[in-house]
C-alpha cells in the first residue's frame, strides 16, 4: 500500500464500495428456486380456476364478470398445465446456469466499471501533468 498515491487509494476504496453494492444488487436480483415454485403455483391456480369457470360455462351458470370468460376447453386446460409442468421442470434444470450467468455478467460490470474509473483518473493525471509547468 505504499506505493498507492492518495488517487489510487480513492480508487480502491470506491471500488470497493462498488463491490459491496454489487452484492447487493446480486443477490437481490437472483432468480431463486422458490422464485420459481411461487410463479409455478401461480400459474396453476390460473389454470384451476380457468378449469373451474369452463366446468360452469357447460353447466349453464354465467360467469360473474367479464374476465372469467374462457373460449377454452378443459381439455386444452389440461394441456397447458402440463406444458406448465414441462416448463417448470425445464426452468429447476437451467436454474443453476441462469444464476451463473447473472453472477458473471454483475461481476463483468463491476469489474468494467472499476477499469473505466482507473484508465479515467490515469489520463485526467496525464493531462493534468501535461499542463504544469517544467522544473528546470
Amino acid at each position: 500500500m505504499e506505493r498507492l498515491n492518495g488517487w489510487q487509494r480513492l480508487w480502491v476504496m470506491v471500488s470497493f464500495l462498488l463491490g459491496v453494492g454489487t452484492v447487493i444488487v446480486v443477490f437481490n436480483t437472483i432468480e431463486t428456486e422458490s422464485q420459481l415454485m411461487t410463479r409455478y403455483k401461480a400459474d396453476l391456480a390460473l389454470h384451476d380456476m380457468e378449469i373451474d369457470t369452463i366446468q360452469q360455462r357447460d353447466a349453464g351458470i354465467k360467469p360473474r364478470n367479464v374476465y372469467e370468460h374462457s373460449s377454452r376447453t378443459v381439455a386444452q386446460v389440461e394441456e397447458r398445465i402440463k406444458d406448465t409442468d414441462r416448463q417448470y421442470k425445464q426452468d429447476l434444470q437451467e436454474l443453476p446456469a441462469k444464476q451463473f450467468t447473472h453472477i458473471a455478467i454483475w461481476a463483468g460490470v463491476w469489474l468494467g466499471t472499476c477499469i473505466s474509473l482507473y484508465v479515467m483518473g490515469w489520463l485526467i493525471g496525464w493531462v493534468y501533468r501535461g499542463f504544469r509547468p517544467k522544473t528546470t
